[in-house]
């Protein structure tokens, strides 16, 4: 990711996403997912890592944290992500969809076990069923809509990520 794309398609992109769900949100009256979560696995998913991509990442990192006031949590998961994807692209072809599928799908459920462990470690629960098909639910509804956010932008954004020199 250079400067032109940072600007020209991350910015944009970002404060799109973030007018667009803001809308979906009030239309729909539930929360969509995590679609920042969704846009840094998409460049993840196309972009070598470098210090721009690294920006990008704080970036989306901290705008997805402000939301649940958890923006130290969120800024560290992004970092740590980059590093996984960089050390991954090494080993793996990411262009192939059930590959590129279950890394989406792994870091998600990993993203939301651990907003459930600190959920777990500051609030007093009980072992009751109905908390647990609660969190089912939120894990499910959570997976679906930010994988429904990652594929949307993958499918529209392709043709402009996908560089030669990078496959």
């Amino acid at each position: 990711m250079n400067f032109k794309e940072f600007l020209g398609i991350g910015v944009l992109l970002a404060f799109l996403v973030l007018f667009l769900k803001g809308f979906l949100q009030s239309f729909f009256l539930s929360p969509l997912g995590n679609p920042f979560l969704a846009i840094a696995l998409v460049f993840l998913s196309y972009r070598k890592v470098n210090l721009w991509l690294w920006v990008y990442l704080l970036f989306l990192g901290f705008i997805s944290g402000i939301e649940t006031n958890q923006e130290v949590l969120t800024l560290g998961y992004f970092l740590i992500l980059g590093i996984f994807f960089d050390w991954v692209k090494g080993y793996l072809d990411l262009n192939s969809f059930r590959i590129k599928f279950f890394f989406w799908g792994a870091n998600l459920l990993f993203f939301f076990a651990i907003k459930l462990f600190l959920l777990l470690w500051t609030v007093h629960f009980s072992f009751a069923l109905s908390f647990w098909v609660f969190q089912v639910k939120k894990l499910i509804h959570f997976t679906l809509f930010t994988l429904f956010w990652a594929f949307g932008i993958d499918f529209f954004l392709k043709n402009w990520l996908v560089k030669k020199e990078e496959i």
